[in-house]
């Protein structure tokens, strides 16, 4: 009898902590496995697998803030050449910057990371680019 008022106080307890928390969690969308980043200036659209980003690059490291919240959003809605700082108005400019720049760091700390063109750009283009012949 003794054992089972115990068990009763703990299961009310546990529900009392439980329930409540469940209102703050929301189901976040972490966004896509693999994302196709493509530039007005440029042939070659680079494959970026975010999925495997996600797992040792935090999110703040390539995604905007706007009062502490992040914001996603198309890249070239800012990197454009409306924006003044030519290291950055192009969505080009913006990932050699930041990917390179990225991979460059973690090659000189002595990690294995590729750092060849055809990492991001593949040889084969996945998006079909304009045929002229007749």
């Amino acid at each position: 009898m003794k054992l089972s008022r115990i068990l009763q106080f703990f299961l009310f307890l546990s529900i009392l902590l439980v329930f409540p928390l469940t209102g703050f969690c929301k189901k976040v969308d972490i966004g896509p496995a693999d994302i196709t980043l493509k530039s007005l200036r440029s042939a070659k659209p680079a494959e970026f697998p975010h999925r495997m980003h996600q797992g040792f690059v935090p999110c703040m490291k390539c995604h905007h803030t706007v009062d502490r919240t992040m914001e996603i959003g198309k890249c070239h809605s800012c990197h454009n050449e409306e924006m003044a700082n030519e290291k950055l108005n192009s969505m080009k400019e913006a990932g050699h910057l930041l990917c390179k720049g990225c991979h460059k760091e973690q090659r000189s700390a002595g990690k294995e990371i590729p750092g060849r063109c055809s990492t991001c750009h593949p040889l084969a283009i996945r998006t079909p680019l304009p045929s002229y012949a007749k």
